[in-house]
């Protein structure tokens, strides 16, 4: 409890200071947690289309059925090949209905004739999807179009992979915006009770007991912006977790883990903690002689 009074007494008797290192480690954990879902959320979405690679091959309606059929057959039996379906177009008709059934004037529009029928083959792995494609193009005389999101998946995951080094990039740059600004006010902290300092010093206190209150202070600012900034962020992501959901699902991506939230929070804290531990130790060390 005495640590926790001589802490509160630093607080109070330098208000703005701390409320500015307060607010500077808000605007870090606030700006490092929305980087890292964003980072989380576009890694998810990589895995996922890494996980289940998909090609779609659209029919001509003048295409030999019969062909078209003993392809079908034929694929099945490449390796690598999860699933192969043919989508008839009235098929294609009841799933363009289930995605738009909330919307009337779109289902009016279409019929089966608009829509062509096709060929949809799952692989385990993207690679296996390139013996499937060269076969279809070898028989490009049955389609239309063959969709196969390979440049898209590769699209993503470089768009992912420059995004984490940007990431890491700001996480470094906010890491030590934070530990410089907890060490100025620290230290600003360690002049502003020089007096009380140089009495307890008179009186036999050691180097130690002094420097205490002054290095929970500067965890304590980077553990309450912690809380103000990745809690506030976390809010928000929960109070809008219905619009987040339904977007990740008309995507037909898989949303994040919860428990991989968690864990970078908890990293986070703990990072919170030491950064701060470290920030205030500096300052004890350069201006506490």
């Amino acid at each position: 409890m005495r640590w926790s009074r001589r802490v509160w007494n630093h607080l109070r008797r330098g208000p703005f200071q701390s409320l500015a290192a307060i607010l500077a480690t808000f605007f870090v954990f606030l700006t490092a947690t929305s980087f890292l879902l964003l980072i989380l959320s576009f890694s998810t979405a990589v895995s996922y289309f890494e996980s289940r690679p998909e090609l779609s091959a659209f029919v001509k309606d003048a295409a030999d059925k019969q062909k078209v059929q003993a392809l079908v057959v034929e694929l099945k039996q490449f390796p690598g090949v999860r699933k192969v379906q043919y989508v008839s177009k009235e098929r294609a008709l009841e799933i363009y209905r289930n995605l738009n059934k909330d919307n009337p004037l779109l289902l009016e529009m279409v019929t089966a004739d608009v829509l062509p029928a096709s060929i949809e083959v799952s692989a385990k792995t993207p690679g296996d999807l390139k013996a499937v494609s060269q076969k279809l193009k070898q028989n490009k005389d049955l389609f239309e179009d063959i969709y196969f999101p390979k440049q898209v998946v590769n699209f993503l995951a470089s768009f992912v992979a420059t995004l984490r080094w940007i990431g890491l990039g700001v996480l470094v740059f906010l890491a030590l915006y934070s530990l410089v600004i907890v060490m100025v006010v620290v230290g600003m902290k360690i002049a502003l009770f020089s007096q009380e300092i140089e009495i307890l010093r008179i009186l036999g206190a050691s180097n130690g007991y002094i420097a205490i209150p002054f290095l929970l202070e500067g965890a304590f600012y980077n553990l309450i912006g912690f809380f103000l900034g990745a809690g506030g962020m976390t809010a928000i992501v929960f109070a809008f977790r219905n619009q987040i959901l339904s977007l990740f699902s008309q995507l037909s991506i898989p949303a994040p883990d919860l428990r991989l939230i968690l864990l970078i929070l908890a990293i986070q804290f703990v990072f919170a903690w030491l950064v701060g531990l470290a920030a205030s130790f500096l300052a004890v060390r350069r201006y506490l002689k």
